[in-house]
């Protein structure tokens, strides 16, 4: 990965990735 992405790019990439891992944490602790 380039670290030349523009803000709002990494942002949602960023965002999105943090919403996998809470999911995957979230899931576990329910599970």
């Amino acid at each position: 990965m380039s670290l030349q992405m523009t803000d709002t790019g990494s942002l949602s990439v960023n965002r999105y990735r943090w919403i996998n891992i809470w999911t995957a944490i979230l899931s576990r602790f329910c599970a």
